[in-house]
């Protein structure tokens, strides 16, 4: 009987010990994560990277974010993402400190492969963190964070997201309209200039679509609004520098009225382009110039 008290005792003690111990891990887990987290909005963020001898300098201006002295335009897309990034870190755990120089090289601390942020706001600094290596899944980083001695695990893939190089960062939309009133064609790849205009109007709920000039055909609405669609968006493949000079000679022109405005885009050969709205010249893909020249017998019915 004593043997048999004896066992149910050792076993509710285990019991009880178990339940200690899962408790414990719960709390310590809870405990572990701690968010860093700002509410400020920043208006500058400066980016420096072993990959570049210059940082990345991206600035708020209006509604827009631009790059450099050269103030290009920033791919909102990806500047929003630092931003969520920088407003809240996850510091997962706490794996050593700057202090010992043999974690600052263990986890890619150091100058040589460490990528440093820095967000301002009205000149003051909000928030810094320096990034090293990945872990082994990709998935986390190590991390200092505002200037801290400890380095901690960071969930999130930081190094892809701030690692970028300002053409990365560049937005690659040279324009973007709604809507497309006419298009007036100057073509230079056939034996002899040819032009020819295509404009719509629209009457109730239908749109008519008619060649203002050029060959005496009739448009195909569907064709029509297809290659309007195209017009209404060019996206570069790559940007040229300022001083870029295009030998090619240029073979197709289009001037697009919106109604309010005038875009002239220029196609040269070897896929290279022009804009009035742009500063710089630019790539194209092939895929891209082929949706863009078309003749009106490609338009028509």
């Amino acid at each position: 009987m004593k043997m048999k008290t004896r066992k149910i005792l050792l076993i509710a003690a285990d019991l009880l010990l178990a339940v200690i111990c899962i408790f414990q891990f719960i709390f310590n887990s809870r405990d572990g994560v701690k968010v860093y987290k700002i509410k400020e909005i920043p208006e500058e963020l400066i980016i420096y990277s072993s990959e570049s001898e210059d940082p990345v300098i991206l600035t708020k201006k209006g509604e827009d974010w631009v790059l450099g002295t050269e103030e290009f335009k920033a791919n909102p897309f990806y500047v929003d993402a630092m931003i969520q990034k920088l407003s809240e870190i996850k510091a997962v755990d706490k794996v050593g400190s700057v202090k010992n120089e043999a974690f600052i090289n263990r986890y890619e601390l150091n100058e040589e492969h460490c990528i440093s942020v820095m967000a301002r706001k009205n000149g003051e600094m909000i928030r810094s963190i320096q990034i090293g290596k990945n872990d082994s899944g990709n998935s986390q980083v190590y991390a200092t964070i505002d200037g801290q001695k400890d380095i901690y695990l960071v969930a999130g893939n930081l190094r892809n997201v701030f690692g970028k190089s300002a053409e990365e960062l560049r937005y690659k939309i040279v324009y973007e309209v709604a809507e497309i009133t006419s298009a007036l064609v100057t073509d230079y790849s056939q034996p002899e200039e040819i032009k020819w205009n295509l404009s719509n109007s629209a009457a109730g709920d239908s749109i008519s679509w008619l060649f203002t000039s050029g060959d005496d055909v009739e448009a195909d609405p569907v064709k029509a609004a297809e290659w309007f669609r195209t017009l209404s968006c060019t996206t570069v493949k790559n940007w040229l520098p300022k001083d870029f000079v295009i030998d090619g000679q240029k073979i197709y022109s289009v001037v697009i009225s919106t109604g309010t405005d005038k875009i002239i885009l220029d196609i040269y050969s070897d896929n290279y382009g022009t804009c009035n709205l742009s500063s710089c010249p630019f790539e194209l893909t092939p895929e891209s110039v082929a949706r863009i020249m078309k003749t009106q017998w490609d338009l028509a019915k």
